[in-house]
Order: structure tokens, then sequence, then C-alpha cells
């Protein structure tokens, strides 16, 4: 069986469930070709050696796709249907009798091959991360494209009970989704001593990009009134985005320059040592003005393997991430009052600290085995692929 693994965009910084599902696949597979655009950087990253793994280099799918995102606000445009049948073509000519099944990243992408996996008799299964269920369902035309896909798709795989309520809210069979969780790889993760950690107990920590549905403006009110009770505490915040401009000029509005730290976008080695040390995790998610949410935000489930206790809001796959009074506090969206109650309260308390910490490795050791979502998701792969035989 040879795999087609499909991604339309550079892997951000961020997104390392999809390395670590990559590696995973590289690792216990034998036959796979990756149509993106990192090719052999992925394997270097990962110190990946195997012969057998290949690259699409010709057909340059992410290079094609990236452009249709780029010059396409709507799908509604003629350029998009052009652009499609491009797409087609040249796959096309890249044989797709190299592949027997197919894995793809994102339904906007699933849309965009549905077609070509149709002509070509290949079954797939298509990853549902967060916007391409959220806010591109206000595209009507999208709306019916994600229709058409929901009969082609074999599976839909999900990192969460909310987003497979969202999937059949919109049309999709409940058989055909599998709730697969995102892996946290355990062997990376070593928590710092609760003697060491305790040394510095009023620091506070956010990973991930600077965007809306983030919303790092009311994370940073919640610390100005955490900061107003509890003067010696700090907040360090990891990650870039669109949001970083605004950020800065908040942090100057609130005096707040001697007391946040900014460390932009870091690897994942380089994020987990500034996270390791840290009394607090927050992050304050939201449905954003556009009606984008978070998928399971993978980056409260690493905290908490690093026994952080976690702040965060009553939002989509959170919920199951964070478990409310046990591994930490879930608050309303955008009652940034309410999670510096939260976080207040948990620098005040080390006990609290400690007995949510070690109940948030546990869930999370339970919740994210990396192993189990890439044996799940091969399985579901080897069934297609025995599928697909039995009708020939």
């Amino acid at each position: 069986m040879k795999i087609g693994y499909f991604n339309n965009t550079n892997i951000r910084i961020s997104e390392t469930f999809v390395y670590d599902l990559l590696k995973g696949i590289f690792e216990k597979h034998e036959d796979i070709i990756y149509f993106s655009g990192e090719q052999e950087q992925v394997l270097i990253d990962f110190n990946i050696k195997s012969k057998n793994v290949g690259f699409n280099h010709e057909n340059a799918f992410l290079n094609l796709l990236q452009k249709i995102s780029l010059k396409l606000p709507s799908f509604k445009s003629i350029y998009h249907t052009r652009k499609v049948k491009s797409i087609n073509r040249k796959l096309t000519l890249a044989k797709a009798q190299l592949v027997n099944v197919a894995y793809v990243d994102y339904a906007t992408n699933g849309i965009l091959l549905m077609d070509f996996f149709k002509k070509h008799e290949i079954p797939f299964i298509v990853h549902v991360h967060g916007h391409d269920i959220t806010s591109k369902m206000r595209d009507p035309y999208y709306k019916k494209q994600f229709q058409e896909l929901t009969s082609s798709c074999a599976y839909f795989v999900v990192a969460s009970h909310a987003m497979k309520r969202l999937l059949i809210l919109n049309g999709c069979p409940d058989d055909k989704i599998k709730v697969i969780r995102l892996g946290v790889d355990s062997e990376s993760i070593t928590p710092m001593s609760w003697e060491e950690k305790f040394k510095n107990h009023t620091a506070i920590v956010s990973l991930g990009r600077l965007t809306p549905k983030k919303n790092p403006i009311a994370s940073l009110y919640a610390f100005k009134l955490v900061n107003n009770e509890i003067p010696e505490s700090t907040y360090t915040i990891i990650g870039e985005g669109e949001l970083k401009p605004q950020l800065i000029k908040k942090i100057k509005e609130l005096n707040l320059e001697n007391k946040v730290q900014l460390l932009g976008a870091l690897p994942r080695h380089e994020a987990f040592k500034a996270l390791q040390n840290k009394s607090v995790f927050i992050q304050h998610s939201v449905t954003a003005l556009t009606g984008d949410q978070e998928g399971f935000a993978i980056s409260l489930a690493e905290a908490q393997m690093f026994k952080i206790p976690v702040v965060s809001t009553i939002h989509n796959g959170i919920t199951e991430n964070v478990i409310n009074n046990k591994t930490g506090f879930l608050v309303q969206e955008y009652d940034y009052e309410a999670m510096a109650q939260k976080i207040i309260l948990l620098l005040k308390n080390k006990t609290m600290c400690q007995k949510f910490g070690e109940a948030g490795r546990q869930h999370i050791l339970s919740l994210c085995n990396t192993d189990n979502r890439v044996n799940s998701i091969l399985n579901l792969l080897l069934e297609l692929n025995k599928k697909q035989i039995s009708k020939q």
C-alpha cells in the first residue's frame, strides 16, 4: 500500500501535531509519498532515515494550492475552477496509480482534491482541524462543496468530540467521523521538580499564534489584573501572528513593558525550555468575529504534560483538553476578569497548583498518545486499501 499524504501549506512551527504524525507514519510504513513543499526538510528535522519514503517534487502541490489560497478570498471565483482543473491535470501527469490511499490535512484541501481522487478511485481520509469547519462554513459556496466532500470522503478525523458535533451539524454522517486525539510526545517532556518550580511561583506563560481566536489581548488584560494584585508576577508570551503589533501597543498602554516578555515563535525544544519553569499557562481562546475556532489547542496539552495548571476558556475541544477544577480552570469567553481571578488563586495556592499539575500530566498521558494516534490512522488507511482491493 502506497500512502499519499497531502498538506497544502508550509507546516507552521506551532503545528507540532502535523510533524509528529508525519514522523510516526514515516517510521511505521514503507511506502509513502508526501505531497507538500518541505520535502527533505521534514527528514532533516526529525533525523528520519528511510529509503522507502518518497516525495513529490514535480507537481509542486504545495505551491499550487498556496497560490490559490493567497489569490482567492472566496471559493466562488472562476479562477478557482480553472486552478483546480490545472492541479488535476498535473496530478494526473504525476501518475495517480502511485498512490493507493490518501490522507489529507484540512477539509479545504479535501475539497480541492476530491474530484481527482474520485476520478482515479483513490479512497481518502480528511483531517479537520478548525477553521475548515468553522469560519470557512460562512462561505455558501464552500459549504456546498463541503456537502459534496462528505459524500466523497471515506472518513473524517477530528481531535475532539466538539469537532465531531460540528461535522454532524454540517451534514457529515456519524459513522464517517473518527475521534483520534492529537499526540503529545511524553519522551520529550520532562517536568521540572516542584521544589525548583516553586522558587519562582509567579511566572505565567502563553504559547501559540497571536491570532484573534487565541485572543492574546484578553490574556494580557487578565495579566494586568493579576499584576495589580501580585506585583512580582511576570508574563512570557511565545508566538508570532497578526495581532503582535496591537499586543505590543497594548503592553505599553498598560505599562507592562517590564513585566511582559515577547519571545516570538520558537522551535519546539526552545519553546519547551521557556515553558517548563512557569507556574500557570493561560490562553483566552474565543470564537473570532470571522467564526474561526480552535480545534483542540495542542499547546494546552503540552503545558499539562509539564505539570503546569492551565487557565483557559469554555471553547470547542478545550473542554476535553483541560478538566475544569481538576487540571486547571475554564472561564467564559471574553471574561478576562474571571480568568485573572483563577490565575491569582493558583499563584497564591501552591498546593492547588501541584494537585492540578499532577492531574494534568496523567490526564494528557492517557488522552494524547502519539503512538496510538499514528496506529489508529494507519489502521484506517489499511482498511480503505483492503476495501479497494476487494472491489477489483
